[in-house]
């Protein structure tokens, strides 16, 4: 009977240690990836980017294939103005997550920063997805989007990126349009000869709005 009361109170002690400490036993959980992200968020949050970014790799190191992680990591290294690594790190989340629309913003916003303009794969690409996942949210009706960890990050802001990108890529209408539809832009004729100037001032213009 001994023998029996000894054997159960070490099963009791092997369960209560995986459900305690399961990570040592059989691998990092995706419970622990997460808790580090939120970690993360909070320092992102306060700027504290360098401690944010350490949270973030461990948290993808634990669980590399939680896509909040990629999405940690390319935010905070936009902040630190590495925005080459910021474009690898969504480019990873996008594989991952390709609906969300905090790495699709981000991503659009790295390429745009890197001066990768294009439809193809630039900053327009990833704006246009973000908009064909939810539309409403960049309608401009008042109720948008806006990144939660960093309410700067607006669709006003995207819409912004979107015109500049159009217009540095020479496609002045298509520029015009986000102006005038989603940017409070004044009307102008596009059949004058001066319309790539006044274009641009009043980019100028909605862009420091």
């Amino acid at each position: 009977m001994e023998d029996k009361g000894i054997k159960f109170a070490v099963f009791l002690l092997i369960i209560t240690i995986i459900r305690c400490g399961g990570d040592n036993l059989t691998g990092p959980s995706a419970g622990s990836a997460k808790r580090m992200v939120k970690d993360g968020w909070a320092l992102y949050e306060i700027g504290e980017y360098n401690a944010a970014l350490s949270k973030f790799n461990a948290a993808a190191r634990l669980n590399p294939s939680y896509a909040d992680v990629y999405n940690g990591l390319g935010w905070t290294h936009f902040a630190l103005h590495n925005i080459k690594q910021a474009a690898i790190q969504f480019n990873t989340g996008v594989d991952k997550a390709p609906n969300s629309l905090d790495i699709l913003v981000g991503y659009s916003f790295a390429l745009y920063e890197s001066k990768n303009y294009s439809l193809e794969n630039g900053a327009l690409k990833w704006a246009l997805k973000a908009i064909e996942v939810d539309s409403t949210e960049f309608d401009m009706d008042g109720v948008d989007y806006y990144f939660v960890h960093n309410p700067k990050v607006t669709a006003k802001e995207l819409r912004k990126i979107m015109a500049l990108s159009y217009f540095y890529l020479g496609k002045f209408e298509d520029s015009y349009y986000q102006v005038k539809n989603y940017l409070n832009g004044y009307t102008l004729d596009t059949s004058s000869p001066d319309f790539p100037s006044n274009l641009l001032k009043e980019l100028d213009r909605v862009c420091n709005d």
